[in-house]
């Protein structure tokens, strides 16, 4: 055994550059200790030495099998050798080489502090502990020491360690040695920090050689060698106030205060609050509290009826039922208003005593009463509390001597009241608490004392009904809780003041309930706390207590309305010399928003939500913290025979402090990423327990947008019980449910034997519920009572509200600006003002928004800003009502909310949302140097609104640029997209304009020489209702446009057929005899095939099987030329837009088969068997559907159900040759938010239908050119990605690498900033492909901007929809701004920036025949004021000019509460777009953005498939990734 060397130098070294060889070290020398009485431990026993090289890993095992064992036992050697429990040493060898670190650091700790003649009384203290207690206890020793010596440096530190490492229970050594020494040290945690990898807190032990200690003290960050995962822990509650002595966690000390020197503010506010201890009550009651025998268990067990038994006031009140059932702990919890009330001193003639009464009677009769009207009470304890009542509470002589009084006057013929009248007497010098002595008895009209409003008032007789009892007297609680208070000690008084504690005395401050009540629910060593002993009947005192306290501040509002008012600076301008005076103006204010919880409140806080949303964008991390009544520090903190359910104060404070240290290691340890926002809300369980719903904003790559990022944050199985069994068992007994049902019938959640739990929660309504009440209604008649009405208050939550701790809260802050008409901002006044006075000083108030406009008046060279933009620069100097620039911080600014029945004040919001710099509101009223009268003709002006002169304009500026065919399909699109409300008004003045290519038609079609106004107009309105009936619609659908007269048609008949008449001529016209030649064999034998089909009337459904560049779109349109040609009708659809333009005579499938938007598994088609589509389908010969793998398999059934029924044959699609196409590597239906299973079950290959389709394969790539190797290799490549389901993909070296964003611009559009290079040519042959939206806008934005010419932005009228399911109460909650924001797939962006030459995408079919669909690629040719001339990029019409206007669009689907439109030109820059969005287009030059990976099957492959050629593709990768991304296959769905 090595020799200590007493005063040995600690010295510190590397352990980075030293850990093997320190760990092998330190290993070798673990020891054994005893806890021998009167003896030294014997420290420092050797193993026996080997090999430390080859044979290292042999050694650590046998190490590990041979770790000693502590034994405390008295007079006892030390036991050495004895193995431990064997396990598997590959999962567990690190943690037991922890746990021997963790001990040998500890006993060499020891061995120097032996050394050490002040830490002698450790060594006797730690006689007996087990080794682990020793550990902590040793290194807490090292702390106290070292805190002794240099207590304001390790302060210091201690402030920047982890959340975890503070307020571990510190002791200093001076207290340690006034302790007994018989009481070992309470356990401690050592340098507990954050493992960031895992979440989870660790414990942090340094490594240190035998000869030298290094012991971390809270340094900032220690070096993390070894990591050991520990709970969170808050200590022990045993960290006393100064001021009070009320026991505190460490954690719960004020943010100003240090470790060393703690202050705490909830319990006295560092002293303000000075009340004397409670009186400790009499023997016979503390016994009942204390005892373990029967009668104090019973007590304990019916608390609350044993109190009401022998109270002298009853609790008037109404239980929730939903906590009164069931298996759970019962909870005191009320719904409504709470009550005191006061009987008469007699009961009424027959009927029995109760309550006070009882108190009249003698003592033997009463008992009798009280034990015959609860049977379930023992006798004998019913007997105790009433004696001991009988002699120590002042209230029973004070209640026998209003008797006499009122029976003496009864006898004397009167019946005045007693009043129990509450007189503040005491020199609060010292006492700052009433005493019973205060209380006096008062005769109204005696002349003794006057009465007083919160007088308790008591009649001998009981005909009146029972009396109220005010919550500001101070007998409002002992009369009730007589067991809580048994010697009657008074309550809150008003007049009570809070203490200076300077000055040692009173204060002017006042003393409020929630002061009061917070500080007598703290445990004191100093006072015996009945209140922490009433097991439920503390329940009942909590609740009591926040209903007191709430409803006499609801007591204040209401008898306060008349104090201060509210106007209008204009209407107090008005007032007259002879007016009224101020006293009879203005409004009252009924439940102002600084009231929590009341409808005002409620809603300020929603919006200040929903304006971080629309600031910050969709929340990423939606997260619930519960409490867990099982935890640690609550169950220490325990009184005898108590559980959680006892104390929901100690739930309370311990949910909160445990709240603020999850926030804070989210904040500052950044466990999430980089957190910019947040909105949590605290919410109370059915029976009581807290839990905290909140949402995370995060910023740049932190926001989650992978599945690998989700993976990071969240696990969704039960993790390893043998690596982390505490973490097992947690999720085991907390995040799992049931089981029940039949499996346990009997489990607290079945109810009718059924569970009554669901899985399913809303986050929305999490965040902005609020706590527990009915449903408020803002503006009611009487909020007051409506509030006390809807109301549910359990104890937690009232010991939640009564410590101050926040309901809601949001970061970053918001900053509320005020919104009012010129003249019309709010004045606060007191009607006792003179009316000249009010005036003068609400002309020279500011407000936010005058203050606004001052700004930039005062300084027009400053940055513009739009009005919310504001706060986020300057600051509002409330003092002086300026802005001045801001120096730090941030703010978000919001508006005051105005719905659109705010007539004026609606639209001025509207334009503060999108005006920079405004200097006034005359500014605000004026567009393009015109100023317009009101400040909806403003917002007309820009465009923010909806209105028929919209088209009036667009109509004009399209006159002065196109006439003829494009101004009838104009008007056409204004007819069926954008629902004017005059049609016939918009005919009328622009009928000659869109008719005046007319009269050349008519004079060579029809032969008429001269043709008439009315015979062209006619004419016209034919034309314009076969367009119309192109979309199923025609003139009769938007009245009273007038009808075509005449009959132009030379053809009569199914306009359809007629349709496919038209193809028949076009196709017999083609050489379609050349295209058959150049089919490939497999091409052809698949044309045979089907053709076969359709000749012998076969009925045969096909599936062309075939990737990308197979020629599919080839073979199609030539089987269906050679059908065509021999008179056949064939029907061409595709499942997207852009595909079916590659068709000829190709539509949607959706508009063909009229294929309802939300298919389900039994939908039929929406037209009748008398339709004209019924007409056409009968005719049918053959039909081509090509991309179906992306179409829903509902669509396909719905369509082979509705052939059935139309054609009146039971063969699938009704004996129709079917070809159905496409590529099952490609895109997949879409699902929302589907997992893998649902989406493959969607697929086409998982319907019944399946089993009786024909494959037809197609391999041979026409696209590349197979004969140069490479191109050969490239589609072997391709062929790869799309059927191998490895996750990670190795790209080839062919494919080009791009460093960032720019380089990728500009290799797929080189001199994208030059002029004049942006031709329909150039635009046409290339694109660059991402997976998601945002990376998309992102990538065009950034085209756009470094793209030459004049920009041009349009913004878009947005509203919400207002139809019969629309809650009114929800399109009434969100402003206009926040639905700016918004940016629902398939709609157009608020705000769209455009210039000339930029290449858009088309999002809705506007006019399929004319090449306008959904997906179509155009180029800007001009943008006008409310129109956009553009050139068409795809299909057969490529070069073509059309018009595109503004129409209301409304998302297909939307996760939205509501419904919203917005009136916007239905386009999106296009020098990017979506991989969905692509499927079916083939070009040149391919850039695919891979820095956000794909997330569907077949994305990659579609994305990489997009390009003729190998050597023009590409990509961008994430930094970290050097030449791989991830790929999805799904191979269960491939052929």
């Amino acid at each position: 055994m090595k020799k200590a060397q007493s005063g040995k130098e600690i010295k510190k070294s590397t352990l980075a550059q030293h850990a093997r060889r320190e760990r092998e070290q330190i290993l070798k020398q673990s020891t054994v200790v005893s806890g021998k009485e009167n003896t030294q431990p014997q420290v420092g026993k050797e193993i026996s030495k080997s090999s430390m090289g080859q044979r290292a890993r042999r050694e650590r095992e046998q190490i590990l099998k041979q770790s000693t064992m502590v034994s405390g036992k008295e007079n006892t050697q030390p036991q050495v050798g004895k193995e431990i429990s064997k396990s598997s040493m590959g999962q567990r060898a690190r943690r037991e080489r922890e746990r021997i670190l963790k001990q040998s650091t500890a006993l060499q700790t020891e061995q120097h502090l032996l050394r050490d003649t002040r830490a002698q009384p450790l060594q006797e203290i730690n006689v007996g502990v087990p080794l682990d207690e020793r550990c902590a206890n040793i290194v807490n020793s090292v702390r106290n020491r070292e805190d002794t010596r240099m207590a304001d440096t390790i302060a210091q530190t201690r402030q920047k360690s982890s959340y975890a490492d503070k307020g571990k229970g510190l002791l200093t050594y001076a207290k340690e040695k006034e302790t007994s020494l018989v009481e070992p040290l309470r356990e401690r945690n050592v340098g507990v920090a954050i493992h960031e990898e895992r979440n989870v807190n660790v414990m942090r032990i340094n490594e240190v050689p035998n000869d030298e200690l290094e012991v971390p003290i809270n340094s900032e960050r220690p070096t993390r060698t070894h990591i050991i995962p520990v709970r969170h822990n808050l200590g022990n509650m045993d960290i006393q106030c100064d001021h009070c002595k009320a026991l505190h966690w460490m954690d719960e000390r004020l943010a100003k205060s240090s470790i060393s020197n703690p202050l705490f503010g909830t319990c006295c506010f560092k002293g303000k609050i000075r009340l004397p201890t409670l009186i400790t009550p009499p023997p016979p009651i503390r016994a009942l509290y204390d005892g373990d025998d029967d009668r104090s268990i019973s007590f304990r067990k019916h608390a609350r009826e044993y109190n009401a038994t022998n109270a002298f006031t009853s609790l008037g009140a109404t239980l929730d039922p939903r906590v009164l059932t069931g298996r759970g702990p019962t909870s005191f919890t009320i719904h409504g208003e709470l009550r005191h009330r006061a009987g008469s001193l007699l009961p009424p003639q027959g009927k029995e005593a109760s309550y006070a009464q009882l108190y009249i009677y003698d003592p033997a009769p009463a008992l009798e009463v009280r034990s015959r009207r609860n049977q379930h009470l023992r006798k004998d304890v019913l007997q105790t509390i009433q004696e001991t009542l009988l002699q120590v509470n002042p209230f029973v002589e004070k209640f026998r001597q209003a008797h006499a009084i009122l029976d003496q006057l009864g006898v004397a013929g009167q019946t005045l009241p007693a009043h129990l009248h509450y007189s503040s007497s005491k020199d609060r010098r010292r006492y700052n608490l009433p005493t019973a002595d205060e209380i006096a008895i008062v005769i109204p009209g005696d002349g003794t004392k006057a009465c007083g409003m919160r007088d308790i008032i008591l009649h001998l007789r009981g005909d009146n009904q029972l009396m109220q009892i005010n919550e500001c007297h101070p007998a409002y609680l002992p009369l009730h809780y007589v067991l809580l208070f048994p010697r009657g000690e008074l309550g809150w008084a008003p007049d009570m003041k809070q203490w200076d504690v300077k000055n040692n005395r009173p204060t002017e401050e006042r003393l409020t309930q929630m002061e009061f009540y917070s500080h007598r629910l703290f445990e004191r060593d100093t006072e015996y706390s009945t209140i922490l002993r009433g097991c439920k009947l503390f329940q009942e005192f909590l609740v009591d207590a926040w209903a007191a306290t709430e409803q006499n501040r609801l007591t204040y509002y209401k008898l306060n309305q008349s104090r201060l008012r509210t106007s209008l600076y204009h209407d107090l301008a008005d007032i007259g010399p002879d007016g009224l005076n101020p006293d009879q103006i203005g409004q009252r204010m009924v439940l102002p928003s600084s009231f929590t919880g009341g409808p005002r409140h409620m809603f300020e806080i929603f919006q200040d939500s929903m304006a971080i949303t629309r600031y910050n964008h969709h929340p990423d991390i939606f997260l619930t913290m519960t409490a867990n009544p099982k935890w640690p520090e609550i169950s220490s903190a325990l009184l005898p025979h108590q559980t959680a359910v006892d104390r929901p104060d100690l739930v309370a404070r311990v949910f909160e402090l445990k709240r603020k240290a999850l926030m804070k290691e989210i904040d500052k340890n950044k466990v999430f990423g980089q957190k910019v926002a947040h909105v949590y809300t605290i919410e109370f369980q059915k029976r009581g327990l807290p839990h905290m719903h909140v949402l995370f904003f995060l910023i740049g790559r932190d926001k989650i947008r992978t599945c690998a990022q989700v993976d990071k944050l969240v696990c969704a199985e039960f993790p390893n019980p043998e690596d982390d069994p505490e973490l097992f068992e947690t999720v085991k007994s907390c995040m799992v449910h049931g089981p029940c049902g039949v499996r346990n019938p009997h489990a607290t959640c079945m109810e009718n034997g059924k569970c009554t739990k669901r899985c399913v929660k809303y986050i929305h309504k999490y965040i902005y519920k609020g706590h527990d009440r009915a449903t408020m209604v803002l503006g009611s008649v009487n909020e007051i009572k409506q509030y006390l009405d809807g109301r549910y208050i359990g104890p937690p939550e009232a010991a939640w509200r009564i410590f101050g701790h926040h309901m809601h809260e949001e970061v970053p802050t918001v900053t509320r600006l005020a919104l009012h008409l010129p003249g019309m901002h709010r004045v606060n006044y007191n009607p006792r003002e003179s009316l000249e006075d009010i005036i003068a000083r609400a002309a020279i108030e500011k407000s936010t928004l005058t203050g606004f406009f001052s700004w930039y008046a005062s300084n027009p060279d400053s940055t513009p800003y739009t009005y919310q933009e504001f706060p986020q620069y300057f600051v509002w100097d409330k003092k002086n009502n300026v802005w001045t620039p801001r120096k730090s911080g941030y703010a978000i600014g919001r508006m005051y909310f105005a719905s659109p029945n705010c007539g004026e004040t609606f639209y001025l919001r509207l334009l503060l949302t999108v005006v920079k710099g405004p200097k006034s509101f005359e500014s605000l009223r004026t567009v393009n140097n015109v100023i317009h009268d009101t400040f909806k003709l403003a917002c007309v002006a820009r465009g923010l609104l909806e209105d028929d002169d919209e088209w009036v304009q667009c109509l004009e500026e399209a006159a002065i640029m196109k006439s003829g065919y494009q101004l009838r399909r104009l008007f056409c699109v204004i007819l069926t997209q954008c629902s004017p409300l005059q049609p016939l008004e918009l005919w009328k003045r622009f009928s000659m304009h869109i008719c005046d290519d007319l009269a050349h038609k008519i004079r060579t079609l029809f032969a008429i020489p001269n043709p008439t106004e009315g015979q062209i107009e006619d004419y016209g309105l034919y034309l314009l209702n076969q367009m119309l009936g192109e979309t199923g619609k025609s003139l009769h659908d938007f009245p009273p446009m007038p009808q075509p007269i005449e009959n132009w048609s030379t053809v009569a008949g199914n306009r359809l057929i007629i349709e496919h008449r038209q193809l028949q001529i076009q196709a017999q016209q083609a050489d379609t005899e050349t295209n058959i030649g150049r089919l490939n064999s497999e091409q052809r034998n698949a044309y045979d095939a089907i053709l076969c089909s359709v000749f012998e009337k076969k009925g045969t459904t096909f599936f062309l099987n075939g990737g990308a560049g197979t020629g599919k779109t080839f073979l199609y349109n030539t089987i269906a030329q050679k059908c065509r040609a021999l008179g056949h009708i064939v029907v061409t659809v595709a499942s997207s837009g852009i595909a079916s333009l590659l068709l000829e005579g190709g539509r949607t499938a959706h508009s063909t088969f009229s294929i309802p938007l939300d298919v389900l598994e039994n939908s039929v088609c929406g037209f009748t068997k008398q339709s004209i589509q019924a007409e056409l389908f009968r005719e049918t010969k053959m039909i081509i559907w090509d991309e179906v793998p992306m179409q829903h398999k509902y669509c396909v059934e719905a369509v082979e159900r509705t052939l059935r029924d139309i054609r009146d044959n039971p063969k699938p699609f009704g004996g129709i040759t079917i070809v159905l196409g496409g590529d099952f590597r490609q895109i997949l239906p879409v699902v929302p938010k589907g997992v893998r299973e649902e989406i493959v079950n969607a697929s086409l290959r998982r319907s019944d239908l399946w089993d009786d389709i024909r494959v037809l394969t197609l391999s041979l790539n026409m696209r590349l050119n197979t004969t140069d190797p490479r191109n050969a290799a490239f589609a072997n490549f391709l062929m790869e990605i799309g059927t191998n389901p490895q996750e990670v993909v190795h790209l080839p070296t062919t494919i080009g690498r791009c460093q960032d964003l720019n380089e990728l611009l500009s290799t797929v559009y080189p001199q994208l900033g030059v002029a004049n290079v942006s031709t329909p040519t150039f635009l046409t042959e290339r694109t660059i492909l991402s997976a998601r939206n945002d990376d998309v806008n992102a990538i065009n934005c950034t085209a756009l901007t470094i793209f030459p010419g004049n920009s041009y932005t349009y913004l878009a009228a947005d509203k919400m929809s207002e139809d019969d399911g629309t809650d009114r109460s929800i399109t009434n909650r969100y402003p206009n701004e926040y639905l700016n924001t918004l940016d629902p797939t398939g709609l157009p962006p608020f705000k769209l920036q455009l210039k000339a030459g930029c290449p858009i995408i088309l999002l809705r079919n506007i006019a399929p025949k004319d090449g306008l669909c959904n997906g179509t690629r155009m180029m800007v040719v001009r943008c006008g004021y409310r129109i956009i001339e553009v050139k068409i990029l795809t299909g057969a019409k490529f070069g073509e000019l059309a018009f595109i206007p503004r129409i209301s669009l409304s998302p297909s689907s939307s996760d939205f509460p509501f419904h919203m439109t917005r009136r916007q030109f239905p386009v999106r820059l296009a020098y990017a777009m979506t991989i969905n969005k692509s499927q079916g287009q083939s070009v040149k030059f391919v850039g695919v953005d891979l820095r956000t990976p794909v997330f569907s099957h077949g994305q990659l492959y579609v994305a990489l498939s997009r390009c003729t050629s190998f050597d023009r593709i590409s990509v961008l990768l994430p930094e970290e990734a050097i030449d791989s991304t991830t790929n999805i296959v799904y191979p269960e769905v491939l052929l």
